[in-house]
């Protein structure tokens, strides 16, 4: 008796299908060639790329009236080059943007203060700080990467940590410099610039 094939099994030999043609279709196409190359039903065919469909392991796109279908080899592990790469740019977008925000901090305290541009810096730290949790989201899923991958992520996350505590060391000395300077309670000085109150280093 032939040895019963379960549902997880042919699913998996249309992967290999897919990644080892690396070529698109129809649905036409395949109801013709996974019978023969995977041997598994006709009438069957649809049903399973729908399940794969819905499990996102395999894509589909549809041009026209017809709907296509693909999966490549390595196609997991190009999605997370990419992504480490977009990381990697926003890091260098933000560390271009937190030198220029020093570099006003710095003009700051030779005019004295401007209010306007204060409030813009207070602004930019609280969206440096959304982004560095968004970051550590993205630390928290590393667990389904490669070491090499974790390591990358963790150093990025390491970096934009780094970039928002020396902001808030720029805050705090600017702070000392003007309450200092003008005899300026620092809590007035908190309030009339907008400081957030649980403005800190983090962690």
């Amino acid at each position: 008796m032939a040895k019963r094939v379960s549902t997880e099994e042919k699913l998996q030999k249309i992967i290999e299908f897919f990644t080892s043609t690396s070529d698109v279709y129809v649905i036409k196409e395949l109801e013709k060639k996974i019978p023969k190359q995977c041997n598994i039903s006709a009438m069957l065919v649809k049903d399973l790329l729908t399940n794969l469909q819905n499990e996102c392991k395999i894509n589909v796109e549809k041009c026209g009236t017809s709907n296509y279908y693909w999966k490549f080899l390595f196609e997991k592990e190009h999605a997370t080059q990419c992504k480490i790469e977009k990381t990697t740019d926003e890091n260098n977008d933000l560390l271009r943007e937190n030198k220029k925000i020093k570099e006003e901090i710095t003009e700051m305290k030779n005019k004295r203060q401007d209010t306007e541009e204060r409030r813009a810096l207070v602004k930019e730290y609280t969206r440096l700080k959304t982004k560095k949790a968004e970051l550590e989201k993205i630390k928290n899923l590393a667990g389904k990467y490669s070491k090499e991958q974790f390591e990358e992520l963790k150093n990025v996350v390491k970096q934009y940590k780094n970039d928002i505590n020396r902001f808030t060391d720029d805050i705090y000395t600017l702070q000392s410099h003007v309450c200092n300077k003008l005899n300026i309670d620092k809590n007035d000085f908190n309030k009339n610039f907008q400081i957030p109150e649980d403005l800190d280093y983090v962690e």
